[in-house]
Protein backbone atom coordinates (compact mmCIF):
# COMPACT_ATOMS: atom_id res chain seq x y z
CA UNK A 1 0.00 0.00 0.00
CA UNK A 2 1.42 3.64 -0.96
CA UNK A 3 0.87 6.04 1.10
CA UNK A 4 -0.20 9.44 -0.36
CA UNK A 5 1.09 13.02 1.66
CA UNK A 6 -1.11 14.95 -1.51
CA UNK A 7 -3.96 15.78 1.42
CA UNK A 8 -1.24 17.82 3.17
CA UNK A 9 -2.22 21.40 3.72
CA UNK A 10 0.69 23.45 3.93
CA UNK A 11 0.07 26.84 6.35
CA UNK A 12 1.36 29.76 6.07
CA UNK A 13 2.49 32.37 9.33
CA UNK A 14 -1.34 34.37 9.74
CA UNK A 15 -1.34 37.85 8.72
CA UNK A 16 -1.96 40.29 11.21
CA UNK A 17 -4.75 43.16 10.18
CA UNK A 18 -2.40 45.91 11.50
CA UNK A 19 1.15 44.13 11.51
CA UNK A 20 4.25 46.33 11.58
CA UNK A 21 6.01 46.73 7.74
CA UNK A 22 9.63 47.03 7.10
CA UNK A 23 9.74 49.96 4.98
CA UNK A 24 12.64 47.98 2.88
CA UNK A 25 11.12 45.60 0.30
CA UNK A 26 13.48 44.12 -1.71
CA UNK A 27 17.60 43.76 -1.53
CA UNK A 28 19.85 44.90 1.55
CA UNK A 29 17.67 45.47 4.88
CA UNK A 30 17.92 49.21 5.69
CA UNK A 31 18.97 52.19 3.76
CA UNK A 32 20.83 54.11 6.50
CA UNK A 33 24.27 53.38 8.40
CA UNK A 34 22.63 52.28 11.80
CA UNK A 35 20.38 49.47 10.45
CA UNK A 36 23.57 48.06 7.97
CA UNK A 37 25.59 48.38 11.06
CA UNK A 38 23.32 46.83 13.58
CA UNK A 39 22.57 43.93 10.72
CA UNK A 40 25.79 43.17 10.93
CA UNK A 41 26.93 43.06 14.15
CA UNK A 42 23.65 40.84 14.28
CA UNK A 43 24.99 38.35 11.52
CA UNK A 44 28.51 38.45 13.55
CA UNK A 45 26.54 36.54 16.30
CA UNK A 46 24.17 34.88 14.63
CA UNK A 47 24.26 32.16 11.61
CA UNK A 48 22.35 34.20 8.76
CA UNK A 49 20.64 31.55 7.39
CA UNK A 50 18.54 31.65 10.95
CA UNK A 51 18.07 35.62 9.62
CA UNK A 52 16.57 34.60 6.33
CA UNK A 53 13.03 33.84 6.98
CA UNK A 54 12.95 37.02 10.29
CA UNK A 55 13.54 39.37 6.89
CA UNK A 56 10.42 37.61 4.85
CA UNK A 57 8.15 38.06 8.35
CA UNK A 58 9.42 41.72 9.27
CA UNK A 59 8.57 42.44 5.09
CA UNK A 60 5.13 41.10 5.78
CA UNK A 61 4.26 43.09 8.92
CA UNK A 62 4.54 39.88 11.32
CA UNK A 63 5.33 42.11 13.83
CA UNK A 64 1.93 43.22 15.67
CA UNK A 65 3.38 45.49 18.47
CA UNK A 66 6.98 46.49 19.01
CA UNK A 67 7.63 48.14 22.88
CA UNK A 68 11.27 49.70 22.96
CA UNK A 69 12.76 50.20 26.63
CA UNK A 70 16.02 51.49 27.77
CA UNK A 71 16.99 47.65 28.59
CA UNK A 72 15.47 46.07 25.66
CA UNK A 73 12.65 45.31 23.70
CA UNK A 74 9.15 44.00 24.14
CA UNK A 75 6.84 42.50 21.09
CA UNK A 76 4.31 40.30 19.53
CA UNK A 77 4.81 38.42 16.27
CA UNK A 78 2.37 36.72 14.99
CA UNK A 79 3.34 32.97 13.58
CA UNK A 80 1.13 30.15 12.03
CA UNK A 81 -1.11 29.45 15.51
CA UNK A 82 -3.68 31.89 16.17
CA UNK A 83 -2.38 32.86 19.39
CA UNK A 84 1.11 35.53 18.23
CA UNK A 85 3.91 34.72 20.56
CA UNK A 86 5.72 37.33 22.82
CA UNK A 87 9.94 38.55 22.05
CA UNK A 88 11.61 39.85 25.00
CA UNK A 89 15.57 41.17 23.62
CA UNK A 90 17.39 42.74 26.57
CA UNK A 91 20.81 44.49 26.14
CA UNK A 92 23.88 45.15 28.34
CA UNK A 93 23.66 48.23 29.26
CA UNK A 94 27.17 50.71 29.53
CA UNK A 95 28.30 50.86 33.29
CA UNK A 96 28.10 55.01 34.96
CA UNK A 97 31.98 54.73 34.23
CA UNK A 98 31.76 53.85 30.36
CA UNK A 99 29.28 56.45 29.78
CA UNK A 100 31.46 58.94 31.35
CA UNK A 101 34.36 57.76 29.47
CA UNK A 102 32.11 58.11 26.09
CA UNK A 103 30.14 61.50 27.03
CA UNK A 104 34.09 63.30 27.61
CA UNK A 105 35.43 61.84 24.09
CA UNK A 106 31.84 63.04 22.46
CA UNK A 107 32.50 66.39 23.82
CA UNK A 108 35.71 67.56 21.91
CA UNK A 109 33.16 67.55 19.12
CA UNK A 110 30.52 69.39 18.85
CA UNK A 111 28.20 68.21 15.86
CA UNK A 112 27.99 65.02 17.90
CA UNK A 113 25.92 66.55 20.28
CA UNK A 114 24.27 69.33 17.71
CA UNK A 115 22.78 65.86 15.56
CA UNK A 116 21.63 63.52 18.40
CA UNK A 117 19.92 66.74 19.87
CA UNK A 118 18.26 67.56 17.09
CA UNK A 119 17.12 63.54 16.92
CA UNK A 120 19.31 62.14 14.39
CA UNK A 121 22.74 59.49 15.10
CA UNK A 122 25.36 61.14 13.54
CA UNK A 123 27.49 58.72 11.97
CA UNK A 124 31.01 57.54 13.24
CA UNK A 125 29.65 57.90 16.61
CA UNK A 126 30.67 54.18 16.73
CA UNK A 127 34.11 55.06 16.45
CA UNK A 128 33.87 57.39 19.64
CA UNK A 129 32.57 54.13 21.51
CA UNK A 130 35.29 52.19 20.17
CA UNK A 131 38.02 54.95 21.37
CA UNK A 132 37.10 54.80 25.09
CA UNK A 133 36.71 50.40 25.31
CA UNK A 134 32.81 50.77 24.76
CA UNK A 135 30.78 49.16 21.93
CA UNK A 136 27.72 50.66 20.68
CA UNK A 137 26.58 47.62 19.05
CA UNK A 138 26.30 44.23 20.58
CA UNK A 139 29.76 43.01 20.06
CA UNK A 140 29.50 39.75 22.15
CA UNK A 141 26.34 36.83 22.81
CA UNK A 142 26.67 38.13 26.44
CA UNK A 143 25.85 41.66 25.38
CA UNK A 144 21.85 40.44 23.83
CA UNK A 145 19.97 38.20 25.36
CA UNK A 146 16.67 36.87 22.98
CA UNK A 147 13.89 35.26 24.56
CA UNK A 148 10.80 33.53 22.35
CA UNK A 149 7.38 31.94 23.53
CA UNK A 150 7.27 29.83 20.07
CA UNK A 151 8.08 26.10 19.88
CA UNK A 152 11.23 26.64 18.18
CA UNK A 153 14.77 25.65 19.44
CA UNK A 154 16.65 27.67 17.63
CA UNK A 155 17.46 30.84 19.01
CA UNK A 156 17.18 33.59 17.43
CA UNK A 157 14.10 32.08 15.22
CA UNK A 158 12.52 34.21 12.94
CA UNK A 159 10.58 35.88 15.14
CA UNK A 160 13.00 37.49 17.55
CA UNK A 161 14.67 37.99 13.95
CA UNK A 162 11.92 40.13 12.47
CA UNK A 163 12.35 42.20 15.43
CA UNK A 164 16.21 42.47 15.61
CA UNK A 165 15.61 44.10 11.83
CA UNK A 166 12.65 46.39 12.33
CA UNK A 167 14.31 47.15 15.25
CA UNK A 168 17.41 48.26 13.07
CA UNK A 169 15.56 50.14 10.51
CA UNK A 170 13.77 52.55 13.95
CA UNK A 171 16.52 52.96 16.05
CA UNK A 172 18.79 54.82 13.58
CA UNK A 173 16.57 57.90 15.06
CA UNK A 174 17.65 59.25 18.51
CA UNK A 175 14.44 60.18 19.40
CA UNK A 176 13.24 56.33 19.37
CA UNK A 177 13.87 55.00 23.07
CA UNK A 178 16.46 51.92 21.36
CA UNK A 179 19.03 55.26 21.63
CA UNK A 180 18.03 57.02 24.08
CA UNK A 181 20.86 56.45 26.52
CA UNK A 182 22.67 57.91 23.67
CA UNK A 183 20.82 61.20 22.80
CA UNK A 184 20.66 61.32 27.06
CA UNK A 185 24.24 62.17 26.94
CA UNK A 186 23.83 64.47 24.04
CA UNK A 187 22.90 67.97 26.85
CA UNK A 188 25.87 67.10 29.19
CA UNK A 189 28.23 66.24 26.20
CA UNK A 190 27.20 70.44 25.08
CA UNK A 191 27.75 71.35 28.47
CA UNK A 192 31.17 69.47 28.87
CA UNK A 193 32.41 70.92 25.01
CA UNK A 194 31.08 74.77 26.19
CA UNK A 195 28.11 74.46 23.77
CA UNK A 196 25.60 74.80 26.34
CA UNK A 197 25.84 76.29 29.68
CA UNK A 198 23.50 75.91 32.52
CA UNK A 199 21.83 79.33 33.27
CA UNK A 200 21.76 80.05 37.32
CA UNK A 201 18.49 79.99 38.45
CA UNK A 202 16.33 83.17 38.39
CA UNK A 203 15.81 85.29 40.76
CA UNK A 204 12.08 86.23 42.38
CA UNK A 205 10.83 89.64 40.66
CA UNK A 206 11.39 92.86 42.68
CA UNK A 207 8.76 94.66 44.07
CA UNK A 208 8.01 97.06 40.81
CA UNK A 209 7.12 93.73 39.12
CA UNK A 210 3.89 93.08 41.23
CA UNK A 211 2.51 96.39 40.26
CA UNK A 212 1.83 95.37 36.61
CA UNK A 213 -0.64 92.95 38.37
CA UNK A 214 -3.35 96.09 37.61
CA UNK A 215 -2.54 96.04 33.74
CA UNK A 216 -2.76 91.92 33.35
CA UNK A 217 -5.36 92.76 30.06
CA UNK A 218 -2.03 94.96 28.40
CA UNK A 219 0.53 92.46 25.92
CA UNK A 220 3.34 93.93 27.94
CA UNK A 221 2.50 92.98 30.85
CA UNK A 222 4.33 89.33 30.95
CA UNK A 223 7.12 89.72 32.96
CA UNK A 224 9.47 86.96 33.45
CA UNK A 225 12.07 87.30 35.94
CA UNK A 226 11.99 90.98 34.82
CA UNK A 227 12.40 90.09 31.20
CA UNK A 228 9.55 90.37 28.65
CA UNK A 229 8.90 86.95 27.27
CA UNK A 230 8.39 88.67 24.00
CA UNK A 231 7.54 91.78 22.63
CA UNK A 232 4.19 92.57 21.16
CA UNK A 233 2.14 96.08 20.33
CA UNK A 234 1.30 97.12 23.10
CA UNK A 235 -2.37 98.74 23.89
CA UNK A 236 -2.09 102.00 23.62
CA UNK A 237 -3.83 105.35 24.66
CA UNK A 238 -4.67 107.98 22.46
CA UNK A 239 -5.25 110.56 25.04
CA UNK A 240 -1.19 110.27 26.97
CA UNK A 241 0.50 108.47 23.80
CA UNK A 242 1.41 105.44 26.45
CA UNK A 243 0.30 101.48 27.26
CA UNK A 244 -1.60 100.75 29.79
CA UNK A 245 1.67 98.79 30.78
CA UNK A 246 3.60 102.40 30.98
CA UNK A 247 0.84 103.84 32.49
CA UNK A 248 1.15 101.39 35.79
CA UNK A 249 4.52 101.32 36.72
CA UNK A 250 7.20 103.82 35.48
CA UNK A 251 10.00 100.99 36.09
CA UNK A 252 8.63 98.91 33.92
CA UNK A 253 8.02 101.60 31.84
CA UNK A 254 11.95 102.02 31.61
CA UNK A 255 12.54 98.26 31.04
CA UNK A 256 9.92 98.08 28.57
CA UNK A 257 11.58 101.47 26.28
CA UNK A 258 14.76 98.88 26.45
CA UNK A 259 13.59 96.07 25.06
CA UNK A 260 10.68 97.61 22.47
CA UNK A 261 10.34 96.64 19.01
CA UNK A 262 11.11 98.08 15.66
CA UNK A 263 8.02 100.48 15.92
CA UNK A 264 9.03 101.53 19.76
CA UNK A 265 12.52 102.00 19.27
CA UNK A 266 12.91 106.12 19.22
CA UNK A 267 15.49 108.12 20.84
CA UNK A 268 14.36 107.00 23.92
CA UNK A 269 15.82 103.25 23.67
CA UNK A 270 19.05 103.38 24.73
CA UNK A 271 21.98 100.45 24.40
CA UNK A 272 22.40 100.36 28.08
CA UNK A 273 18.88 100.13 28.90
CA UNK A 274 18.37 97.43 26.24
CA UNK A 275 21.62 95.50 27.69
CA UNK A 276 20.89 96.12 30.93
CA UNK A 277 17.38 93.84 30.40
CA UNK A 278 18.32 91.44 27.73
CA UNK A 279 21.31 90.48 28.87
CA UNK A 280 20.73 88.76 32.24
CA UNK A 281 22.31 85.58 33.00
CA UNK A 282 19.91 82.79 31.41
CA UNK A 283 17.09 85.89 29.78
CA UNK A 284 16.74 86.38 26.49
CA UNK A 285 13.94 89.18 25.80
CA UNK A 286 11.76 86.47 24.33
CA UNK A 287 12.41 84.15 27.69
CA UNK A 288 14.69 81.93 25.85
CA UNK A 289 18.35 80.63 26.82
CA UNK A 290 21.36 81.70 24.99
CA UNK A 291 21.58 78.82 23.12
CA UNK A 292 17.57 78.20 21.90
CA UNK A 293 16.21 78.79 18.93
CA UNK A 294 12.50 80.06 18.15
CA UNK A 295 9.91 77.99 17.38
CA UNK A 296 10.37 76.37 13.95
CA UNK A 297 7.56 75.27 11.72
CA UNK A 298 7.66 74.77 7.79
CA UNK A 299 4.64 74.21 6.30
CA UNK A 300 5.49 72.57 2.39
CA UNK A 301 3.02 72.61 -0.40
CA UNK A 302 1.99 76.29 1.07
CA UNK A 303 0.90 77.40 -2.32
CA UNK A 304 -1.86 76.03 -5.12
CA UNK A 305 -0.48 77.31 -7.96
CA UNK A 306 3.23 76.74 -6.71
CA UNK A 307 3.73 73.30 -5.10
CA UNK A 308 7.03 73.72 -4.78
CA UNK A 309 6.65 76.23 -2.00
CA UNK A 310 6.95 76.56 1.77
CA UNK A 311 6.24 79.25 4.65
CA UNK A 312 8.81 78.69 7.21
CA UNK A 313 8.21 80.94 10.49
CA UNK A 314 10.72 80.82 12.81
CA UNK A 315 9.42 83.04 15.58
CA UNK A 316 7.93 86.22 14.32
CA UNK A 317 9.66 85.70 10.95
CA UNK A 318 7.72 84.20 8.06
CA UNK A 319 9.04 83.99 4.50
CA UNK A 320 7.37 82.50 1.48
CA UNK A 321 10.40 80.54 -0.21
CA UNK A 322 8.84 78.50 -3.62
CA UNK A 323 10.66 76.95 -6.42
CA UNK A 324 9.98 77.86 -10.54
CA UNK A 325 11.51 75.28 -13.00
CA UNK A 326 12.56 76.70 -16.50
CA UNK A 327 13.33 74.57 -19.10
CA UNK A 328 16.67 76.72 -20.24
CA UNK A 329 19.54 78.23 -18.78
CA UNK A 330 21.25 81.80 -18.90
CA UNK A 331 23.27 82.64 -21.65
CA UNK A 332 26.88 82.11 -20.42
CA UNK A 333 25.54 78.44 -19.44
CA UNK A 334 23.99 77.34 -22.77
CA UNK A 335 25.70 74.41 -24.32
CA UNK A 336 27.61 73.26 -21.39
CA UNK A 337 25.14 70.42 -20.64
CA UNK A 338 24.42 71.61 -16.66
CA UNK A 339 21.84 73.72 -15.17
CA UNK A 340 21.63 76.34 -12.63
CA UNK A 341 20.17 77.09 -9.18
CA UNK A 342 19.37 81.23 -8.24
CA UNK A 343 17.64 83.03 -6.13
CA UNK A 344 15.60 86.60 -5.87
CA UNK A 345 14.61 87.85 -2.08
CA UNK A 346 12.62 90.19 -0.88
CA UNK A 347 10.41 91.71 1.45
CA UNK A 348 6.83 93.08 1.34
CA UNK A 349 6.18 96.79 2.17
CA UNK A 350 3.72 95.73 5.01
CA UNK A 351 6.64 93.00 6.48
CA UNK A 352 8.11 95.55 9.02
CA UNK A 353 6.25 98.35 10.64
CA UNK A 354 7.80 100.81 8.87
CA UNK A 355 6.61 100.18 5.26
CA UNK A 356 9.51 99.03 3.03
CA UNK A 357 9.05 100.68 -0.24
CA UNK A 358 8.90 98.38 -3.35
CA UNK A 359 12.48 98.33 -5.21
CA UNK A 360 10.65 98.71 -8.90
CA UNK A 361 13.25 97.54 -11.20
CA UNK A 362 16.22 98.16 -8.93
CA UNK A 363 17.81 95.99 -6.65
CA UNK A 364 18.92 97.53 -3.11
CA UNK A 365 22.25 96.87 -2.31
CA UNK A 366 20.71 94.54 0.73
CA UNK A 367 18.65 92.63 -1.10
CA UNK A 368 20.42 91.67 -3.67
CA UNK A 369 23.46 90.38 -1.07
CA UNK A 370 21.22 88.44 0.41
CA UNK A 371 19.49 86.72 -3.06
CA UNK A 372 23.23 86.15 -3.92
CA UNK A 373 23.79 84.02 -0.55
CA UNK A 374 20.73 82.30 -1.21
CA UNK A 375 21.81 81.29 -4.06
CA UNK A 376 25.11 80.43 -3.28
CA UNK A 377 24.14 78.48 -0.39
CA UNK A 378 21.41 76.35 -1.99
CA UNK A 379 23.95 75.64 -5.53
CA UNK A 380 26.02 73.37 -2.59
CA UNK A 381 23.15 71.40 -1.85
CA UNK A 382 22.73 70.35 -5.94
CA UNK A 383 24.93 68.90 -8.88
CA UNK A 384 24.29 71.28 -11.40
CA UNK A 385 25.60 68.18 -13.97
CA UNK A 386 22.83 65.84 -13.03
CA UNK A 387 20.09 68.41 -12.97
CA UNK A 388 20.40 69.57 -16.43
CA UNK A 389 20.54 72.08 -19.02
CA UNK A 390 17.36 73.79 -16.70
CA UNK A 391 16.99 76.45 -14.07
CA UNK A 392 15.54 76.52 -10.86
CA UNK A 393 14.79 80.44 -9.37
CA UNK A 394 14.30 80.35 -5.24
CA UNK A 395 12.09 83.26 -4.74
CA UNK A 396 11.57 83.73 -0.90
CA UNK A 397 9.62 86.73 -0.25
CA UNK A 398 9.33 87.93 3.59
CA UNK A 399 5.93 88.53 4.72
CA UNK A 400 6.98 89.43 8.38
CA UNK A 401 10.72 90.55 9.49
CA UNK A 402 11.62 89.93 13.63
CA UNK A 403 15.69 88.99 12.58
CA UNK A 404 17.00 86.06 10.77
CA UNK A 405 14.94 86.59 7.39
CA UNK A 406 18.36 85.57 5.14
CA UNK A 407 18.83 82.43 7.12
CA UNK A 408 15.06 81.27 7.48
CA UNK A 409 15.29 81.71 3.68
CA UNK A 410 18.08 79.68 3.31
CA UNK A 411 16.18 76.83 5.32
CA UNK A 412 12.95 77.30 3.47
CA UNK A 413 14.32 77.11 -0.01
CA UNK A 414 15.95 74.02 0.53
CA UNK A 415 12.48 72.24 1.20
CA UNK A 416 11.35 73.95 -1.64
CA UNK A 417 13.77 73.08 -3.51
CA UNK A 418 13.95 69.67 -3.01
CA UNK A 419 10.11 69.68 -4.04
CA UNK A 420 10.62 70.75 -7.13
CA UNK A 421 13.29 67.56 -7.94
CA UNK A 422 10.65 65.51 -6.40
CA UNK A 423 8.33 66.77 -9.10
CA UNK A 424 10.76 66.31 -12.25
CA UNK A 425 11.62 62.83 -10.55
CA UNK A 426 7.91 61.85 -10.85
CA UNK A 427 6.95 63.49 -13.99
CA UNK A 428 10.16 61.12 -15.50
CA UNK A 429 12.21 64.73 -16.80
CA UNK A 430 15.35 63.75 -13.97
CA UNK A 431 16.54 59.99 -13.70
CA UNK A 432 18.32 60.13 -10.66
CA UNK A 433 17.76 62.82 -7.92
CA UNK A 434 20.44 65.83 -8.37
CA UNK A 435 20.30 67.17 -4.74
CA UNK A 436 23.03 65.78 -2.79
CA UNK A 437 22.72 67.30 0.97
CA UNK A 438 20.80 68.91 2.97
CA UNK A 439 21.65 72.60 3.35
CA UNK A 440 20.05 75.24 6.16
CA UNK A 441 21.53 78.58 7.83
CA UNK A 442 21.30 79.83 11.12
CA UNK A 443 22.29 83.32 12.89
CA UNK A 444 24.86 83.73 15.90
CA UNK A 445 26.24 86.81 17.58
CA UNK A 446 27.25 88.78 20.45
CA UNK A 447 25.04 91.00 22.64
CA UNK A 448 27.26 92.34 25.37
CA UNK A 449 30.14 89.39 25.90
CA UNK A 450 27.46 86.80 25.28
CA UNK A 451 26.93 84.34 22.40
CA UNK A 452 23.35 84.02 21.36
CA UNK A 453 21.90 81.74 18.79
CA UNK A 454 18.80 82.43 16.36
CA UNK A 455 19.07 86.27 17.26
CA UNK A 456 15.99 87.99 16.53
CA UNK A 457 15.34 91.70 15.81
CA UNK A 458 15.67 93.24 19.09
CA UNK A 459 19.13 91.19 20.11
CA UNK A 460 20.38 91.52 16.15
CA UNK A 461 19.99 95.86 16.29
CA UNK A 462 22.52 95.70 19.40
CA UNK A 463 24.70 92.80 18.23
CA UNK A 464 28.48 93.38 18.85
CA UNK A 465 29.55 90.26 16.31
CA UNK A 466 26.79 89.07 13.95
CA UNK A 467 27.61 85.90 11.87
CA UNK A 468 25.38 83.61 9.52
CA UNK A 469 26.33 80.29 8.90
CA UNK A 470 25.40 78.04 6.35
CA UNK A 471 25.87 74.42 6.64
CA UNK A 472 25.82 71.13 5.21
CA UNK A 473 23.92 68.07 7.09
CA UNK A 474 27.63 66.21 7.49
CA UNK A 475 28.61 69.93 9.46
CA UNK A 476 30.46 71.10 6.35
CA UNK A 477 30.73 74.96 5.80
CA UNK A 478 29.19 76.78 3.28
CA UNK A 479 29.37 79.96 3.99
CA UNK A 480 30.42 81.99 7.15
CA UNK A 481 28.98 86.05 7.26
CA UNK A 482 30.18 87.79 10.12
CA UNK A 483 30.79 91.39 10.96
CA UNK A 484 31.89 92.99 14.14
CA UNK A 485 28.96 95.52 14.51
CA UNK A 486 30.37 96.71 18.02
CA UNK A 487 34.09 95.64 18.68
CA UNK A 488 36.51 93.34 17.39
CA UNK A 489 36.28 90.02 18.96
CA UNK A 490 39.05 86.99 19.12
CA UNK A 491 39.37 84.13 17.27
CA UNK A 492 37.82 81.99 20.27
CA UNK A 493 34.29 83.62 20.01
CA UNK A 494 34.21 82.92 16.72
CA UNK A 495 34.97 78.92 17.39
CA UNK A 496 32.18 78.88 19.92
CA UNK A 497 29.81 80.88 17.43
CA UNK A 498 30.98 78.33 14.94
CA UNK A 499 29.81 75.19 17.54
CA UNK A 500 26.51 76.86 18.53
CA UNK A 501 25.29 77.56 15.24
CA UNK A 502 26.09 73.47 14.49
CA UNK A 503 23.62 73.27 17.33
CA UNK A 504 21.14 75.45 15.76
CA UNK A 505 21.41 74.07 12.11
CA UNK A 506 21.20 70.20 13.43
CA UNK A 507 17.86 71.41 14.56
CA UNK A 508 16.67 73.57 11.32
CA UNK A 509 17.56 70.13 9.43
CA UNK A 510 15.19 68.34 11.74
CA UNK A 511 12.78 70.81 10.65
CA UNK A 512 13.51 70.09 6.65
CA UNK A 513 13.36 66.89 6.92
CA UNK A 514 9.78 66.87 9.13
CA UNK A 515 8.40 69.48 6.68
CA UNK A 516 8.97 66.53 3.62
CA UNK A 517 8.04 63.93 5.38
CA UNK A 518 4.40 65.42 5.50
CA UNK A 519 3.86 65.63 1.71
CA UNK A 520 6.10 63.36 0.11
CA UNK A 521 6.07 59.03 0.53
CA UNK A 522 8.20 57.12 2.68
CA UNK A 523 10.00 55.36 -0.06
CA UNK A 524 10.48 59.34 -1.87
CA UNK A 525 12.87 60.60 1.05
CA UNK A 526 15.83 58.33 0.97
CA UNK A 527 15.94 58.96 -2.55
CA UNK A 528 15.87 62.35 -3.00
CA UNK A 529 19.44 62.99 -1.62
CA UNK A 530 22.12 60.77 -3.46
CA UNK A 531 25.84 60.94 -3.53
CA UNK A 532 27.70 63.54 -6.26
CA UNK A 533 29.08 61.85 -8.83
Amino acid sequence: MTSSYAWWERHGPRLPSHGIKARTRRGAFGQTWWASRWIAALERLVSPARLARGRTYARAGQVVSMDVGRDGVKAVVQGSRPEPYEVTIEFRRLSDAEWERVIDAMAAEALYAARLLSGEMPEHIEDVFASVGASLFPAAKGDMRTVCSCPDDANPCKHIAAVHYLLGEDSGNAKCSATSSVAGGARQTCRRSGVLRRPPKRSRCTSHCRSLTRCRSSAWARPRSCAMRRYSRPPWNASTGRSASMRCCSRWATATRSTCPPWRRRSGCSRKMFNTTVTQPGIRADGRAPEQIRSVKIEPRFLTATPASCMIRMGETWVLCTAAVEEQVPSFLQGRGQGWVTSEYAMIPPSSPQRIPWNRGVNGGRQQEISRLIGRGLRAAIDLKRLGERQITLDCTVIQADGGTRTAGVTGAYVALALAVHDLLSAGKLALSPLITPVAAISVGLVAGRALLDLAYVEDSVTDADVNVVQTLGGQLVEVQGTAEGAAFPREQLDRLLDLASVGNAQMFAAQKNALAKVLPPAALPALVTTPD
